[in-house]
């Protein structure tokens, strides 16, 4: 039992017995008192007003739902002079299972999988997962140890603007879909093989225009630089002046994509 200032909360088998004392009390009292007073007729059980309130709540449970088990109940005993109070409880506590209810309906399969993921010790492709990163880690590393890359402030340096904000001209490139970028270590870089003479190269955004929504910054970093099926080996880097033909990759690796 749960008790607090003019509230009590039994769950259901702490209620029944509950119950039963006061009953098995009311049943003593009856009984002693017979033995002392032969000569007086049986009186009515002596009955505390807890006690009455217990069975009273207890009978009008049980005859609505008579399938429920007392296991299934929770009982809660309002001791509030305040009607508003009493109305108040009341109102919350009705509204207790439609809520449960909705918070339920909105536990997604996403939730349920953060959810797994807690529980579990160790994802069971854990492993695999190690390698993976590992593999990874060490092709950006690898990446760039062969193409250089420019920072914000570099590329605008190189591209001789002259503007306060050094990364202005990154971004503005970046957001206009004519350049991507990739990070490490919490700064943005974009790899140089973009640029010519200070300047996007043409090509670049006609295969972002195609990719970019499709594929990670770094995911693009090793499609370019990677030999490419579609170029009989070539890597998409290697033909960029040839617009047409990185175009026409990126178009094909779309459709790949896509399907």
């Amino acid at each position: 039992m749960v008790s607090t200032s003019g509230f009590r909360v039994y769950d259901g088998a702490e209620f029944a017995h509950a119950l039963q004392v006061e009953m098995d009390s009311a049943s003593s009292e009856k009984r002693s008192g017979a033995q002392l007073e032969k000569r007086k007729p049986a009186a009515e059980p002596r009955v505390s007003p807890t006690g009455a309130k217990l069975r009273r709540a207890m009978a009008s449970a049980m005859q609505s739902t008579p399938e429920t088990d007392v296991d299934d109940m929770m009982v809660l005993l309002v001791d509030n002079p305040n009607r508003a109070v009493r109305e108040t409880i009341r109102d919350i506590v009705e509204h207790v299972p439609a809520i449960v209810e909705a918070r339920q309906s909105k536990l997604t399969d996403d939730a349920i999988d953060a959810l797994v993921s807690v529980y579990m010790r160790t994802p069971p492709n854990a492993e695999v997962e190690r390698l993976l990163y590992d593999s990874n880690a060490k092709a950006r590393a690898r990446f760039f140890g062969e193409w250089p890359s420019f920072t914000s402030k570099d590329l605008a340096d190189v591209a001789g603007h002259g503007s306060k904000n050094k990364s202005m001209t990154a971004s503005r490139w970046k957001m206009k879909g004519k350049v991507f970028s990739i990070k490490h270590g919490g700064v943005e870089y974009f790899p140089a093989f973009q640029f010519e003479e200070g300047q996007p190269i043409e090509s670049i955004a006609r295969v972002l225009a195609l990719l970019g929504e499709k594929k990670s910054g770094w995911q693009l970093a090793f499609w370019f630089t990677s030999p490419n099926g579609w170029l009989a080996g070539k890597r998409p880097v290697d033909v960029l002046k040839d617009g047409d033909a990185a175009v026409s990759a990126a178009s094909r690796e779309a459709e790949h994509i896509a399907g």
